[in-house]
């Protein structure tokens, strides 16, 4: 019975430490952002020129982070008639998204590259008329609303088992657990039948 009770021991133990079969999520919501805004009013200028403000976005958690842009919204009568207003985004290290209309963009992610831990990285917008916009434009308004999105991408596809790889471990184990046990039921019972024919032997022997 110790051996059995050693055996079952061990065989739990294995167990504890496999992996869990477990699905996980494309992507998953870790450490946190802050940012000075999420919308703009912005006025207009003169046809052919633009009007620029900066947002900044801070990774105020443990760890480096993918980050993604998105412009949320937009409204406003400047993106509206025949020579509507433009928009971009700008980053010192290059463009994130060059001069287009509000309905190409809205929605879409724009990926900002890692956002160490305590970085904090600034983007200029801008709006412009074109050249071609009239003084219908010159009490246009335009808003716009953005939001960043991290997400978590560090474990690698080819480090990380699958749930599957995870699940066929575990299944191992029981089959194994399940040959120890009929093994040692066999022993047990080769002893006593060992046992119980000695005892046969030595009482006729007695007799």
């Amino acid at each position: 019975m110790k051996l059995l009770s050693r055996i079952i021991t061990s065989w739990l133990v294995l167990l504890s430490l496999s992996p869990t079969a477990v699905a996980f999520a494309s992507e998953s919501n870790v450490g946190s952002l802050t940012t000075s805004s999420n919308s703009v009013d912005v006025g207009l200028t003169a046809p052919g020129h633009s009007r620029e403000w900066q947002l900044d976005v801070t990774n105020t958690g443990s760890q480096d982070l993918p980050v993604s842009f998105q412009v949320s919204a937009s409204s406003g009568t400047a993106f509206s008639g025949d020579s509507p207003a433009v928009i971009a985004f700008f980053e010192e290290e290059g463009t994130i998204i060059d001069f287009t209309s509000p309905d190409a963009i809205v929605g879409k992610n724009y990926e900002l590259g890692t956002i160490a831990s305590g970085e904090t990285r600034v983007i200029t917008g801008s709006i412009a008329l074109p050249l071609a916009a009239d003084d219908s434009y010159r009490a246009a308004t335009a808003s716009l609303s953005w939001e960043f999105s991290a997400f978590n991408d560090s474990a690698d596809a080819t480090d990380t088992p699958t749930g599957l790889a995870f699940t066929g471990v575990s299944a191992f184990l029981s089959v194994l657990l399940g040959v120890l046990l009929v093994a040692i039921g066999f022993i047990f019972w080769l002893r006593r039948r060992r046992t119980d024919s000695r005892r046969t032997q030595e009482s006729t022997e007695s007799s």
